[in-house]
């Protein structure tokens, strides 16, 4: 039986790395943000949150680290295994397009594999929708998750971790949990500076991105797993950028490309036919 120690301590501690991958420092744009939390006030909302009774991992805020700062830290006792879950309060159901999205963090010593999952409870069963396992350290890292065949109804999201052993100085970082929804194709258009053309695409896109210029730039593929299928870095050298981007390797279907710099963070959906 894997051991998920690691994972689970670091999931509520975002912020020793300096080096964020991702920071909103707005709410991303969608037409109904349904919730969003960056653990700005330095504490748990428990309008937002509750523990399972059963959980052997307590939840702090802290006031020095984070994805910006602060962020969530979990922590357990040396050499005792635990349970951990975070669960949203109830979420209203919703017919349109909704993403999951989240940034976390790996820091811990032990050598066996770790894991976080990401969950939905859509009034009758939980369903996982993301999974990290990592027998390594792992710097933020952020997920995009489509949760859309989840919401219909009422809906609650979790995340969990669990282990069978701690070092006593591991822990897992979370911040900036995202849940956002918006009809399909609205999110593409409350923002010029990036554009994807053709949409739909076969074998190519072309990505124009605006008020790039000079700036180190970040172009990630997602499919609607949250997986990441290409991804690359580029740095625009004019004020008005085209990049082009093969995709003769890509299935039909949905996608997600996002784009990217220390001044922004902007997504777009793709189909690919």
């Amino acid at each position: 039986m894997k051991k998920y120690t690691l994972c689970l301590i670091s999931l509520f501690a975002f912020g020793i790395y300096p080096m964020a991958q991702v920071q909103y420092q707005e709410k991303p744009m969608f037409s109904d943000t349904l919730l969003f939390e960056d653990w700005s006030s330095g504490s748990v909302d428990t309008n937002h949150w509750y523990y399972n009774p059963g959980d052997t991992v307590s939840l702090t805020v802290s006031n020095v680290e984070g994805n910006p700062p602060p962020s969530a830290q979990g922590a357990c006792r040396l050499g005792v295994g635990f349970v951990f879950s975070l669960t949203s309060k109830q979420l209203p159901g919703t017919s349109t397009y909704t993403e999951l999205r989240y940034d976390f963090q790996f820091i811990f010593s032990n050598t066996e594999p770790v894991q976080f999952v990401a969950e939905i409870f859509d009034g009758n069963t939980w369903h996982t929708v993301d999974i990290n396992e990592s027998e390594i350290p792992l710097p933020w890292t952020s997920r995009i998750v489509n949760i859309s065949e989840y919401c219909h109804n009422n809906f609650n999201i979790r995340f969990r971790g669990i282990s069978g052993w701690c070092s006593g100085s591991d822990h897992l970082n979370i911040d900036n949990i995202l849940v956002g929804s918006s009809p399909l194709g609205i999110a593409e258009h409350q923002n010029t500076d990036f554009i994807i053309k053709p949409n739909p695409a076969h074998s190519s896109l072309d990505l124009v991105l605006k008020n790039f210029e000079n700036q180190k730039t970040r172009m990630i593929l997602l499919d609607v797993t949250g997986k990441s299928v290409y991804e690359e870095e580029f740095i625009p050298g004019m004020k008005e950028y085209l990049k082009k981007v093969n995709i003769d390797n890509l299935s039909q279907g949905i996608y997600f490309c996002e784009i990217k710099s220390n001044q922004k963070n902007l997504i777009r959906k793709v189909i690919v036919e």
